[in-house]
């Protein structure tokens, strides 16, 4: 094989591969400073606003916990640092839904 076609594929292939790691989280980061649900997997729902997003952690202040079948919401100190690990999904509340006035 030629040499300068191996080396065109290997640029090709580090320009894609920057392109796809650019992009990861980035929805995360478009909702730092808005307020957020994040329900994780053991069952527990927090609520609060999004602060940081890291590789491996998320951090909520001014959040508040419902734990795992809980009807209320109950106020927590400090800044939550949540393990993405164990996050099961998030909810963005500052979203409106179709057809409702904000």
């Amino acid at each position: 094989m030629n040499t300068s076609l191996v080396i065109k594929l290997l640029v090709i292939a580090a320009v894609v591969g920057l392109a796809l790691l650019s992009t990861r989280g980035v929805y995360l980061h478009r909702m730092l400073r808005r307020t957020v649900a994040v329900h994780l997997k053991s069952g527990t729902s927090m609520r609060g606003v999004l602060q940081g997003v890291y590789v491996d952690s998320i951090v909520l202040v001014h959040a508040s916990a419902a734990p795992s079948g809980a009807k209320e919401f109950t106020p927590v100190d400090g800044a939550q640092v949540i393990p993405k690990a164990n996050v099961d999904w998030m909810q963005d509340l500052n979203t409106v839904a179709a057809g409702e006035v904000s």
